[in-house]
């Protein structure tokens, strides 16, 4: 019936602008025809990412640490001689499905959209003193004599599931309010924060002082189907700007898990390591044995499951885009995001929009910040017939071509299908 009223209205119309003649009613009548074909339809999505970034290491070792099950000590050099004061490093993998009503106006009037998709996150965040990296390569011994600074040192890796509904809300005619809302399935979470730490081993090696404040949150199984239980929402508000430019404001995925159990241990402590001892070999006991391991044990770690709650890596952002009259750079934007991950800093872009024809777009970026510090990032649209759209980005595009520079990749790819 609003279909049938909305036809009958343009042709009512038309046809007074023709008996009268009128230049004002002929332009509302092509008006209200451009937003009835720019009514949104429908569709399906699959979406997925994958990749890291980091200060330090370049593309090229980064790729060969992540596909090789040995590092021999030339390739831990290599790995080390990049990291300067820390190493700070972000992985990032998802993939998706959703369906999505988008919301469109017609006649001043804006039709709420909606959508209903789920998604599978894993994350990892780290920033890693550089003698902590050393440790973990080489271990103790080739740094005798020697104070290792372990602090300021944090990693957390994240493995969930969110189910998510999005639907507009229409504050007026104009500016419509997106809302997610999201349940959130944990599978697996660790977190370690060395927040204030050293390491020192005698030259001869007869003990080592070990001082240390840490913090861990951290799973004690492995990986399940539903290991935590959370929630999460989002917001997204487009202000309309003069000249057709417009700005976005977003927060997603702001939430929590509630895990049902894992290692909760808040330490400040400092120990002396200075071996076992037995006055006979030949008679050692398993309570002496265990006496000693338990006594060094208990200063750093604590047994027990317990209950804890993480918030999730949210991101927020603010994004500026004004359009352009040329024929082939269409807009220009600027922009600032973060997600709340460890050794994450927030990032600055500047983008341009190239309409390269009529069914293909290409946006070039340059980012300053987050894990890689800057970063030339590309994003292709292209529009396959009337149904289906094909996206593709790529996040450090310099790495890829020149591999010896520091900062790795991210790839993002997203499928489209019209109803």
């Amino acid at each position: 019936m609003r279909k049938l009223f909305l036809v009958l209205a343009c042709l009512s119309l038309v046809k007074l602008s023709a008996q009268t003649d009128s230049s004002d009613h002929r332009k509302e009548a092509e008006k209200i025809l451009r937003e009835l074909r720019a009514k949104k339809r429908p569709y399906l999505e699959l979406n997925g990412m994958y990749g890291a970034l980091t200060n330090s290491v370049s593309f090229a070792n980064l790729a060969e640490f992540s596909t090789t099950d040995f590092l021999t000590n030339t390739d831990k050099d290599d790995l080390l001689k990049d990291v300067n004061s820390s190493l700070r490093l972000g992985f990032f993998k998802s993939y998706g499905f959703k369906y999505v009503e988008p919301g469109y106006p017609i006649l001043d009037v804006y039709h709420p959209g909606q959508s209903f998709g789920i998604t599978n996150h894993s994350y990892i965040g780290s920033k890693l003193s550089s003698d902590l990296v050393s440790l973990l390569f080489y271990g103790n011994k080739p740094f005798l004599g020697q104070e290792m600074d372990l602090g300021n040192s944090v990693y957390e890796s994240w493995q969930y599931t969110s189910l998510d509904y999005c639907f507009d809300w229409v504050i007026d005619t104009v500016f419509p309010i997106h809302f997610t809302v999201s349940i959130n399935a944990g599978h697996n979470h660790n977190y370690f924060h060395i927040n204030d730490g050293s390491l020192f081993t005698h030259t001869s090696g007869e003990h080592l002082d070990l001082d240390l404040e840490y913090h861990v949150r951290a799973r004690d199984a492995k990986t399940s189907v539903l290991a935590g239980i959370g929630a999460g929402i989002g917001v997204e508000v487009d202000f309309k700007l003069p000249k057709k430019a417009f700005l976005n404001i977003k927060v997603s995925d702001f939430g929590f898990i509630a895990w049902d159990g894992g290692k909760v241990v808040d330490v400040d402590s400092s120990f002396r390591f200075s071996g076992l001892y037995f006055d006979n070999i030949l008679d050692i006991s398993d309570s002496v044995s265990n006496a000693n391991s338990n006594r060094y044990r208990n200063a750093f770690y604590k047994d027990g499951s317990t209950p804890y709650t993480r918030l999730t890596p949210f991101k927020v952002g603010v994004h500026y885009k004004k359009p352009l009259k040329g024929n082939t750079l269409k807009a220009y934007s600027v922009s600032a995001n973060y997600q709340y991950l460890p050794g994450n800093l927030p990032s600055f872009i500047g983008a341009t929009y190239f309409k390269l024809s009529k069914n293909q777009e290409l946006v070039t970026e340059l980012a300053l910040g987050s894990y890689s510090n800057y970063a030339l990032n590309l994003k292709y649209a292209l529009q396959i017939g009337k149904l289906w759209k094909l996206q593709l980005a790529l996040f450090n595009f310099n790495s890829l071509v020149v591999p010896t520079l520091n900062g790795g990749a991210v790839g993002m790819l997203s499928v489209q299908y019209e109803l």
